[in-house]
């Protein structure tokens, strides 16, 4: 009986380990199976086994449906990214098996918007990235997307959220698939720095309005990816001048929007680096005369100083920006004895001169003496 005993454990401790290794075998035959497909895998190395939490088939014109079965074999995948697949919602029903999966990435595939809706019917909690999806939740938060180009889906896009309260860093996801955004209009809405952790995966981006919103010197740390960032507005947020230093490494920021901020002089010795910055909004800011003179290596075409503590002295050091065209004086502390610091200016067009001390006689002396420039209240 003893043995009789033995012989049925050491036969069930065999086929024991023959499921353990077929298992194994089950998930090492797709693992490479998706290799030779292009694909990529991550394991988890700090959970036991080390399983596979992601799977990555990006632009893989060989995985399609037929091949969907292999990802059954990761019991823990969190992150399955099949954009530029071609994928269908045929495929997608699969999908619905990987009770695991938190995040899905369906960009430039041809799955539609009721396979998306099917398969958040099976997995509610999951993130899908998918641009028909995205377009429609944008339209019903009360975005606006414009395009411009021939082809849909290849067109450059401008998206706007702005004095929007229902766009906030729990909607942020829906601007991922659309990744040919060039233009993004977030002004007054609930992002937070929280929110450009994801704003900063859409690499295209020229023009980034932040205005208004609840960001620090902490979320600009996120900014430097956007390497083609060429106009970024972060006038009335939380920015200090330590935060101006994590965008020294924006090649391209020619247009920055201070206006409300917390920049003092100190900032404005950073501003003073940027090599592109030609067009800058300091209004309302506690920036003083002494400041300006750490401006003078820009090559400065417009310059807004609305409602900050500019006077006479401050206009001295105008004289060296040699290519202004623009400047907004409104509210500042000028007088006319400073009006004729503006001749040295040549290239100038405009400047506006309301609610400061400059008299009507002033104004009309500056336009006998630059009468081909705009001079307004």
């Amino acid at each position: 009986m003893r043995f009789q005993l033995l012989l049925l454990f050491a036969v069930y401790s065999v086929s024991a380990s023959v499921v353990i290794a077929f298992d194994e075998s089950d998930e090492s035959k797709a693992i490479k199976k998706i290799e030779l497909l292009g694909g990529k895998i991550k394991r988890d190395d700090k959970l036991p086994n080390h399983p596979v939490v992601g799977v990555s088939l990006v632009g893989s014109k060989r995985f399609n449906d037929k091949y969907i079965h292999l990802l059954k074999a990761f019991n823990n995948v969190t992150k399955l990214d099949i954009s530029g697949t071609k994928i269908t919602d045929k495929g997608l029903k699969q999908i619905s098996e990987l009770k695991s999966l938190a995040e899905l990435n369906l960009i430039e595939t041809s799955v539609t918007s009721a396979g998306v809706l099917e398969l958040r019917a099976s997995l509610p909690k999951l993130r899908v990235f998918e641009q028909a999806t995205s377009l429609q939740s944008i339209k019903e938060l009360g975005g606006r997307v414009q395009w411009k180009g021939n082809v849909q889906g290849r067109r450059d896009i401008t998206v706007f959220f702005a004095d929007n309260h229902n766009f906030g860093d729990e909607q942020v996801h829906l601007l991922i698939p659309l990744k040919n955004v060039k233009m993004l209009h977030l002004q007054n809405t609930k992002i937070t720095d929280t929110g450009l952790k994801e704003l900063k995966k859409l690499k295209n981006l020229t023009v980034l309005v932040l205005y208004g919103n609840q960001i620090t010197d902490e979320g600009l740390k996120e900014l430097k990816e956007l390497k083609k960032l060429y106009s970024l507005w972060l006038g009335n947020t939380k920015i200090t001048d330590n935060g101006l230093k994590e965008l020294l490494v924006l090649p391209n920021l020619a247009q920055l929007d201070l206006s409300r901020s917390q920049i003092t002089d100190l900032g404005l010795k950073t501003l003073g680096e940027f090599k592109k910055l030609n067009n800058l909004n300091l209004s309302s800011s506690p920036i003083t005369d002494v400041g300006l003179k750490e401006l003078s290596s820009l090559n400065l075409t417009r310059l807004d100083l609305v409602n900050t503590q500019i006077t006479d002295i401050g206009l001295k050091e105008m004289r060296k920006f040699k290519k202004l065209s623009f400047v907004n004086l409104r509210g500042t502390r000028i007088t006319d004895a400073g009006l004729m610091e503006f001749k040295a200016i040549k290239n100038l067009n405009a400047v506006f001169l309301g609610d400061t001390k400059v008299t009507d006689a002033g104004m009309k002396e500056l336009k006998e003496l630059l009468p081909n420039v705009q001079i307004g209240r």
